[in-house]
C-alpha cells in the first residue's frame, strides 16, 4: 500500500491542482487503499485481490478502488451507503461528528466512517457496486470517488 501512496503521490504533485483539490484526492487515496486492506476478503484462495485505478475524465479525477468482500461486509456497506444517500455535506459532516462522539467502532476500526470521509471530501457522489462472483458468498466492490480539478 505504500508504495501505491508515494506513486499517487507523485502523480498528484505532478498535476499542478490548487493546494486544497490536491490534498482532498490524496485523502481520498488514503482511505479508499485503508478501505481496501481492512475490509477485503480473507479467503485463502482470494487473499489481496484488489485494485485502484486513478484517472481523469473532463474537468474531474476519478479514483476508483475495488475488492472482494463476503457477504456479511456486502450487507453492512449498503447500510452505509443508504444512510449516507441524498445528504448535503452538511448533514454528512454532523453525521460524522457524531458517529467520532458516539465512539462506536467494529471489530475493523470502521463504523462508517470511511464512507462519510470519502462522501464529504468527494465532489460528486460516492458510486458503488456489487457484483456477485458467488451469489451470498462473496463479491467484488468497487467504489468511485472523484475531485473536481479547479
Amino acid at each position: 500500500m505504500d508504495a501505491i501512496l508515494v506513486e499517487l503521490e507523485y502523480m498528484i504533485d505532478r498535476l499542478d491542482l490548487p493546494k486544497k483539490n490536491a490534498k482532498r484526492l490524496f485523502t481520498l487515496a488514503v482511505e479508499g487503499l485503508q478501505n481496501i486492506e481492512r475490509h477485503g476478503l480473507d479467503h485463502p484462495e482470494f487473499s489481496g485481490v484488489s485494485f485502484v485505478l486513478f484517472y481523469k475524465r473532463e474537468q474531474q479525477f476519478v479514483l476508483v478502488f475495488g475488492n472482494l468482500i463476503d457477504d456479511r461486509t456486502k450487507r453492512l456497506l449498503e447500510y452505509h451507503l443508504q444512510r449516507i444517500e441524498g445528504l448535503g455535506k452538511d448533514e454528512l459532516k454532523e453525521m460524522l461528528i457524531r458517529q467520532l462522539d458516539r465512539g462506536e467502532l467494529t471489530e475493523k476500526g470502521g463504523g462508517g466512517l470511511g464512507i462519510l470521509t470519502l462522501a464529504l471530501k468527494s465532489s460528486g457522489k460516492v458510486k458503488a457496486v456489487f457484483t456477485p462472483l458467488e451469489e451470498g458468498v462473496f463479491y467484488l466492490f468497487s467504489m468511485r470517488v472523484s475531485v473536481d480539478e479547479y
